[in-house]
């Protein structure tokens, strides 16, 4: 990987790497709801002693919390690290968008009960 300007250039994907893109996306995609609010890629040790990134979440089953783990790839390919490092921000943003609004919700539903106790002639006749 060479640099240009300070930043890294990442070679263009080859076809077998956008398969496993594809892939991984789609492992991703089943379990947004989980990855919104918590998980996350993280560097382990494969049993071979290479460096692999997984994104790490928490699933509830029944009551019980299993960790699961997606595999993502090695050091070797930076490509798909930063593919899903990228895919788990826009993630996290829409997760947390979706928090704001229905927290703007509930804050104007309470707003239009103080207005109505307040000026009970606000309140439209039936």
């Amino acid at each position: 990987m060479s640099t240009g300007g300070g930043k890294p250039i990442v070679p263009a994907p080859d076809h077998a790497q956008q398969l496993r893109w594809h892939a991984i996306e789609r492992k991703l995609a089943a379990n947004a709801e989980r990855l919104a609010d918590r998980g996350g890629l993280v560097a382990m040790t494969s049993a071979s002693g290479r460096r692999v990134w997984v994104v790490r979440f928490v699933e509830v089953v029944d009551g019980a919390k299993i960790h699961r783990s997606l595999y993502i790839g090695g050091d070797d390919q930076p490509e798909l690290v930063a593919r899903t490092r990228l895919w788990l921000d826009q993630c996290r943003v829409s997760g947390r968008v979706a928090a704001d609004v229905a927290g703007h919700a509930r804050l104007a539903a309470a707003a239009c009960g103080v207005i109505r106790r307040l000026h009970p002639s606000l309140v439209p006749r039936r």
